[in-house]
């Protein structure tokens, strides 16, 4: 999973929304946008992106959110792999490519 941190009135999660489709269609990661606003407001904040939103302040306290927009890249086994402010599509292909390879090492000491 990818987990996009956003907030409603935020310009650069504006900017950056639009490409967790992208992501998630060329990268084996489902991203989800998460934001501690209400329901009506979590919606407002991720209108520009397909992904699912969740709307849970617990969720944006687990992970020890700094501020948005903010990403956090798990593994299958729930690892974070990834993680940073993102501004920019570049900054946010740069933490899936580093997540990427973090798994890939994960696996060849696990087989070797």
């Amino acid at each position: 999973r990818l987990l996009m941190f956003v907030s409603p009135d935020c310009s650069v999660c504006a900017q950056v929304l639009p490409a967790l489709d992208a992501i998630g269609r060329h990268s084996d990661f489902t991203p989800v946008v998460v934001t501690d606003a209400d329901a009506g407001e979590a919606g407002r904040a991720a209108q520009s992106t397909t992904a699912t939103t969740v709307s849970s302040l617990d969720v944006v306290r687990a992970y020890d959110i700094p501020g948005t927009p903010y990403v956090v890249i798990l593994d299958e086994t729930g690892l974070v792999t990834a993680k940073g402010t993102v501004n920019n599509l570049e900054q946010l292909e740069g933490l899936v490519t580093t997540a990427e390879r973090r798994r890939a090492e994960r696996r060849e000491t696990e087989v070797g």
